[in-house]
């Protein structure tokens, strides 16, 4: 009788170690889906800091784009303003042609 008590006792005391090593196993799956949840987040910031750059990269590459059509505007104008200015260099050589003429005619009349 004894004997069958002793190994009752056991059993019970086996189920009972069986029972504490599933909690343990389910603590620690637990804690390994808690563990994939950080990284998956991780992954989640680190793809919107890769947007984030991107998106940063994009508005740096229009503000050049912006300053490149400006400098291209400005070199346009200067272009113009030079024809300009010779056009009216070459204006000035004839009025001033125009009056040495005007000048030497005067010179005749008077002598």
């Amino acid at each position: 009788m004894r004997r069958q008590e002793a190994g009752g006792r056991r059993q019970k005391a086996g189920g009972r170690r069986q029972k504490a090593e599933g909690r343990r196993q389910e603590a620690g799956g637990r804690r390994q889906k808690a563990e994939g949840r950080r990284q998956e987040a991780g992954g989640r910031r680190q793809e919107a800091g890769g947007r984030r750059q991107k998106a940063g990269g994009e508005e740096v590459f229009k503000k050049q784009q912006s300053k490149i059509s400006n400098l291209k505007s400005q070199i346009s104008n200067l272009k113009s303003q030079i024809s300009n200015l010779k056009s009216q260099i070459s204006n000035l050589k004839s009025q001033i042609s125009n009056l040495k003429s005007q000048i030497s005619n005067l010179k005749s009349q008077i002598s």
